[in-house]
């Protein structure tokens, strides 16, 4: 993975789906924050039985070039909103063959953020789906990533970066990463510790839990100097 590479690009995953258009809106922004090019990815999975290098040409698979013109119609649209949304910002595109899990995560190897859209489902604890490729990206992650969720009324883009540590090896990504953001985005940080109180011990959780993202805060605000947060040392507890 070169992801720290300045000439990697954000890179988005793109479809058909309502909830393509804010994944693009939020990694053309990205990508200015970053100074870093855009890179819109769409996955074509062809059916089964179909060769589209092979086959697309012959007159009984006329169907396949009106299939692959309108992937790149799909793509030559969004990258046309992405301009005008940011006006200077060098974006290109690639239509690529297989399952969308599969192509962005070895698309990803060559991007420094990768982006999805996503949605939130109604219901107890209202669980994020991904769309579908989410939970493959998450469990093999070739750079970090984005899940952009459709805008809801609460979002406040003015906000501060908010991060979850748990005192953990691999919570320290995470850290990292929101560091990183809040620099870009000349915003605030807040780090959060959620744990259940042993023993009605609520003072020694609390002492425990600021520790932890003491330690995992440690070095990072000397790093990033310009990142302040009023609630930077302390943890939440439940």
């Amino acid at each position: 993975m070169r992801g720290n590479d300045v000439r990697n690009p954000v890179m988005v995953g793109v479809s058909r789906s309502a909830s393509a258009r804010r994944a693009v809106d939020w990694a053309a922004d990205a990508a200015s924050r970053r100074g870093r090019p855009l890179c819109l990815v769409h996955a074509q999975e062809w059916p089964a039985g179909a060769a589209p290098k092979d086959r697309h040409n012959a007159p009984d698979q006329v169907w396949a070039s009106h299939f692959r013109a309108a992937g790149q119609r799909l793509l030559d649209d969004l990258r046309e909103a992405a301009a005008e949304r940011v006006p200077g910002l060098q974006i290109t595109t690639r239509l690529l063959d297989g399952r969308p899990a599969s192509v962005l995560r070895e698309a990803a190897e060559e991007a420094s953020l990768l982006v999805v859209g996503g949605r939130l489902v109604p219901g107890p604890g209202e669980a994020f789906t991904f769309g579908g490729v989410g939970p493959a990206l998450v469990r093999h992650p070739p750079c970090p990533v984005v899940l952009a969720l459709q805008s809801t009324s609460g979002f406040d883009p003015c906000g501060p970066v908010m991060v979850g540590v748990d005192g953990s090896a691999a919570s320290a990504p995470a850290v990292a990463f929101a560091f990183e953001e809040a620099a870009a985005a000349e915003a605030d940080l807040v780090a959060v510790q959620v744990r259940r109180p042993r023993h009605g011990d609520w003072p020694e959780d609390l002492e425990e839990s600021a520790l932890d993202v003491s330690e995992a805060l440690a070095g990072w605000q000397a790093k990033y100097p310009q990142v302040t947060g009023q609630s930077l040392p302390e943890a939440s507890a439940r």
